[in-house]
């Protein structure tokens, strides 16, 4: 992805709640089994504006600290958490989540929802292992194939868009095959799709003419709708599959 594509792709996101499709009952049911104290250290990777990092703050004790890329995104997350009283519990760092700067060992419960595809999930699982605590949790969710052999269109659109896109069967013996216990798996409703892709539309139309005749940003345009309209057609075949891993106990 060009320079100049990230921009507007930011431009185009970021005054969206939802960077992807999200569900706090969802992100509820996968905390649930996790025990965390104020001393825990958590780790939300690819945090994006975090809706689910400020779930986390909500429904645990810990500090959080959220890692993303574009700062403009924390900045935001930071605003939002002073508002709800969270400031105290909020740290920020503008992080690349195939490096991130913590120690062998040193974090509790590492969260990514729907963020690990930018470095694949294989990558993910096997670089952040050695960064839990034995016994610690990572919490992942990531595209996947709900049916073995999903419609042409979508697997053109996926082979375009992340090309590591495995079935659920598939991720769940890779998250074993690379070193972790799995506690809970599960998909991600639909309803969270649709939470989504309606700001998505709303989005795609207002600007729609805003952006006038510029081929790039109309190009973005026309990807987010065909995006939408592969789901809406057979968002049956594909969506997120969420999965609470735990490194074993040495």
């Amino acid at each position: 992805m060009s320079d100049r594509i990230e921009s507007i792709m930011l431009e185009f996101f970021e005054p969206l709640e939802l960077l992807g499709p999200a569900d706090p009952a969802s992100t509820t049911r996968a905390l649930s089994p996790v025990t965390l104290s104020d001393d825990s250290v958590v780790v939300d990777v690819g945090s994006g504006t975090g809706r689910q990092t400020l779930q986390l703050l909500q429904e645990t004790p810990a500090k959080v600290l959220a890692t993303d890329l574009h700062r403009s995104l924390l900045d935001q997350l930071r605003e939002r958490a002073a508002k709800l009283g969270f400031a105290d519990r909020l740290g920020v760092a503008q992080a690349d989540m195939s490096a991130l700067p913590f120690a062998p060992g040193s974090i509790d419960l590492l969260w990514s929802e729907g963020a690990i595809y930018n470095i694949g999930y294989e990558q993910g699982l096997r670089l952040w292992l050695p960064l839990l605590r034995p016994g610690g949790y990572l919490c992942v969710s990531d595209g996947a194939y709900f049916v073995d052999a999903p419609p042409t269109v979508v697997r053109e659109f996926w082979e375009a868009e992340y090309p590591a896109i495995a079935t659920c069967h598939q991720l769940e013996q890779l998250s074993r095959d690379c070193g972790y216990t799995i506690v809970d798996s599960f998909r991600l409703p639909k309803e969270a799709w649709d939470a989504y892709y309606g700001p998505v539309e709303q989005r795609i139309h207002a600007l729609d003419a805003v952006w006038g005749a510029d081929s790039e940003r109309q190009n973005v345009l026309a990807a987010m709708r065909h995006e939408v309209d592969v789901f809406r057609r057979h968002g049956d075949s594909y969506g997120y599959l969420f999965l609470l891993l735990q490194r074993p106990i040495d």
